[in-house]
């Protein structure tokens, strides 16, 4: 684990880097944000004290061996704050002394990805009896 002291403006990453750690908020405050082809950024959530930034598709990418480097989304301190940086390497070995972990990470990550689907088929096709009734 890296403790990183940040000031206010300065980027936790970027598009580009490598996404292969979660971050969590120690103190201050972080903005995910998006920026636009014209410039204009977009804040997508506001990250406080105790919270955690990771992509859950990355830890997968990370575990299976298959890195990719953050796309679309940006984090940078709205105020002076610390972040902690966990490396998802970190968890390799205890994945493999407990591959039952393992498995329940995965399940976790699949249970995510299917609320997430179950909500943008309601939200924006208004299926909802379509998605239980098979």
């Amino acid at each position: 684990m890296v403790s990183l002291q940040c000031h206010q403006g300065d980027y936790v990453f970027r598009p580009g880097q490598p996404d292969t750690s979660i971050y969590v908020l120690q103190d201050g405050k972080l903005e995910l944000f998006l920026t636009e082809p014209d410039g204009q950024e977009t804040v997508m959530k506001e990250v406080f004290p105790g919270d955690s930034v990771h992509s859950l598709l990355s830890i997968l990418d990370v575990i299976t061996g298959h890195q990719r480097p953050y796309r679309t989304v940006c984090a940078r301190a709205a105020e002076d704050s610390t972040v902690l940086r966990l490396p998802v390497e970190a968890f390799s070995a205890v994945f493999e002394k407990y591959p039952e972990s393992l498995v329940r990470v995965v399940q976790i990550i699949m249970v995510r990805l299917q609320r997430v689907t179950f909500l943008a088929l309601h939200n924006y096709l208004g299926l909802t009896n379509e998605l239980f009734s098979h």
